[in-house]
């Protein structure tokens, strides 16, 4: 049975950690009695008419193809989301590339490996570029993505033309990220967290305008997306090995490693990864240019898609 003073505990840690700890303060509302699980979707009810499969390594991994020309595009989504961030950029770039937009194990209409670790998003983007026969792309990653692409990058570099990061994490120490605290260190706890975001769109809410910029529009259908996500069979399990897993400190010391030419994205009023955060990723990296977008939270492509195009078209026209 759960009791009020796990809600008190935990809103104190988030306090603690500072703004960032938004992520970890939803477990304030800790009721006196359990919550139900609420996993009772498999990955399957996440896809849609154009969502593609594939199995790799035992697991499942959905997909988005779209376009077909010559260079490739691989899109790559940040923690929590799947494909689906793409939506307002891929019919663009599609018009001039072959674009892949993946679910990452763990996330969207994927499966969820119960011993899930960072390492295996690598085996997946490779095993997909194999599997689809596509010998060499341009990775683009978004938040966690950003860490995604990178290692990527580093693990084969004859794979890969170029990298885009859009407000990549990476930068901060496993302290700072008080949501994969609670998830390396208390199962109790991210179980609580997962069950009141199930059950409480308002937090979700909470959670979407925080991350977005100002005046972004968070809609009704949004927040059922993240939460329905949440439901799916496996997903607590999946997180928290992965938590067990995370890599606190090695990103930064990766960048200088990469060989390719890489573009990086910032939103000038972001409050996940805040904007001083970028300069530990830029002088990382021995070819790279910084865009910093004004106004722009967390989610550069879906708050300013056109915006970003307008940079990353030049930039993968450098890169051939």
């Amino acid at each position: 049975m759960f009791d009020q003073r796990w809600g008190r505990v935990l809103l104190g840690v988030a306090s603690a950690t500072g703004a960032a700890g938004i992520a970890y303060a939803v477990t304030a509302r800790v009721v006196s009695q359990a919550l139900p699980a609420h996993e009772d979707l498999i990955a399957d009810d996440l896809a849609d008419a154009e969502t593609q499969f594939m199995h790799l390594d035992g697991h499942r991994m959905a997909y988005r193809e779209r376009g077909n020309g010559e260079e490739v595009l691989c899109l790559i989504h940040g923690f929590g989301g799947s494909l689906h961030t793409w939506d307002a950029m891929q019919p663009s770039c599609a018009t001039l590339y072959r674009t892949l937009a993946i679910d990452l194990w763990g996330f969207g209409a994927s499966d969820r490996p119960p011993a899930l670790t960072p390492q295996d998003w690598t085996r997946q983007v490779l095993g997909m570029l194999d599997a689809l026969g596509v010998a060499r792309a341009t990775l683009i990653g978004h938040s966690l993505g950003g860490r995604v692409v990178v290692s990527t990058a580093v693990q084969a570099p004859e794979r890969v033309c170029g990298l885009v990061l859009l407000d990549s994490d990476g930068a901060q120490r496993l302290h700072q990220w008080p949501l994969l605290w609670v998830m390396a260190r208390h199962r109790l706890s991210l179980r609580t967290m997962l069950r009141l975001l199930r059950q409480q769109p308002e937090l979700v809410e909470r959670l979407l305008r925080y991350t977005y910029g100002p005046g972004f529009p968070v809609t009704p259908a949004m927040v059922e997306r993240y939460q329905r996500a949440l439901c799916v069979r496996g997903t607590q399990q999946s997180w928290w090995h992965l938590g067990q897993h995370y890599p606190a400190d090695d990103f930064v010391g990766m960048l200088p490693r990469v060989r390719c030419p890489s573009l990086v994205f910032w939103g000038k009023e972001d409050r996940v990864t805040p904007l001083e955060q970028s300069h530990q990723v830029v002088d990382g990296f021995p070819r790279v240019e910084l865009v910093v977008l004004p106004g722009v939270g967390h989610v550069p492509q879906e708050e300013c898609p056109d915006l970003v195009l307008d940079y990353l078209v030049p930039f993968l026209g450098r890169c051939t």
